[in-house]
């Protein structure tokens, strides 16, 4: 389960900040709501710059489990859910049936932010592979190779989604 924010109204990006753990008994807004002030400072303290303004004011919103690489490429069957401060009763769970495992930046990393709209959906197109298909002359299809070029574009496409390429990857040139 990703755990992302956004600033409410003003900007509809939003940042990774971490993932929740629970047991069958309770509920993803349960786990949520019970650590709020938790995530909420973790957030600020990961993001301080753009979060720790809006602290108190902060939207919490998640995505379905094991969708980090659909969120990635803006997938539109992936919607984010925005939870409420108070949406379900938490009376009573105790916090050993739930934990937060909050998301760490090494040195220079920007995080991962992506652009929804106000209704979880994405903001920006759908990021698709190049067309890997050729017809020949004989009318047969083969696939084809991804060019050099055609690596460049995808590594800028995800650079303007605010992605880095990882450091452990040669930028391709």
């Amino acid at each position: 389960m990703i755990c992302t924010f956004g600033i409410p109204v003003i900007q509809r990006f939003f940042f990774f900040v971490g993932k929740i753990a629970r047991i069958s008994d309770v509920t993803p807004t349960q786990a949520i709501v019970r650590q709020w002030n938790l995530i909420e400072t973790h957030a600020c303290n990961l993001r301080p710059m753009d979060l720790f303004p809006s602290r108190g004011f902060l939207e919490i919103w998640v995505a379905p489990g094991d969708s980090e690489m659909d969120v990635v490429y803006n997938r539109p069957n992936v919607v984010f859910e925005k939870i409420g401060r108070a949406a379900e009763s938490v009376d009573g769970l105790k916090s050993i049936t739930m934990g937060f495992q909050g998301e760490m930046y090494d040195g220079g990393e920007e995080g991962f932010r992506t652009w929804r709209n106000g209704d979880g959906t994405p903001s920006r197109p759908e990021i698709k592979s190049p067309d890997t298909t050729t017809t020949t002359s004989n009318g047969e299809e083969s696939l084809q190779t991804a060019t050099d070029i055609d690596m460049k574009d995808i590594q800028r496409m995800l650079e303007e989604q605010g992605l880095n390429p990882s450091p452990s990857r040669p930028e391709i040139k």
